[in-house]
């Protein structure tokens, strides 16, 4: 077994040992909803935007690409509950690094479609608390990404992509004189709309 996995790690390695090597910038806009496990928290979709650098491998096999991005991102959330009728606005500000396996197919020199693939690693950059203190947000988030998009000339790409939480993104507790109601699984779940262009 591990002799196995010791030869798939090198075949890896030496795969992207050969690639050929595209650095870019990736810009897009979001909607996101957090997912509650009680139906006493509410949230609607919101609108985000992230931008930051993108690095893709062409591999040695036919249209496989692997592409990494460093990104900064917003997401607003407004947060109601039925307990109090407590409403908040917040910005909620991340780092966010995916990493994407890209199966790509040519239609002609100037056009091609792709698929993609891959976990994402978030991490929180800013408030670890808000809605007075009630939705205290997780520091490191994973979520997996599937995509798929158009190329343009081999320099221009433009794609949507689903990001779906499999790990908690916040846990959210409201007290009051009556009752508590506390839930640790509060998920956000992403669509998300981008355009990327390579030097």
């Amino acid at each position: 077994m591990k002799r196995t996995l010791h030869i798939l790690i090198f075949i890896a390695f030496a795969s992207i040992a050969h690639a050929q090597i595209k650095l870019g910038i990736k810009a897009g806009v979001n909607t996101s909803e957090a997912v509650f496990g009680s139906a006493m928290f509410e949230s609607d979709w919101h609108r985000g935007v992230y931008i930051g650098g993108i690095v893709q491998f062409k591999l040695p096999m036919t249209g496989l690409y692997l592409d990494t991005s460093l990104l900064y991102e917003t997401r607003k959330v407004i947060m109601e509950n039925s307990v109090d009728v407590n409403v908040e606005r917040s910005t909620l500000k991340y780092l966010t690094l995916p990493i994407n396996m890209k199966l790509g197919l040519g239609l002609a020199s100037v056009i091609g479609i792709y698929v993609s693939m891959g976990p994402q690693f978030t991490f929180n950059m800013g408030d670890k608390k808000i809605w007075e203190n009630n939705y205290n947000i997780k520091q490191t988030q994973f979520s997996w990404n599937l995509g798929a998009g158009v190329q343009f000339f081999h320099k221009l790409q433009v794609g949507y992509n689903y990001n779906i939480a499999i790990s908690p993104t916040a846990e959210v507790e409201v007290k009051n004189l009556y009752t508590s109601i506390r839930d640790s699984k509060v998920k956000d779940n992403i669509h998300q709309v981008y355009i990327t262009y390579f030097f």
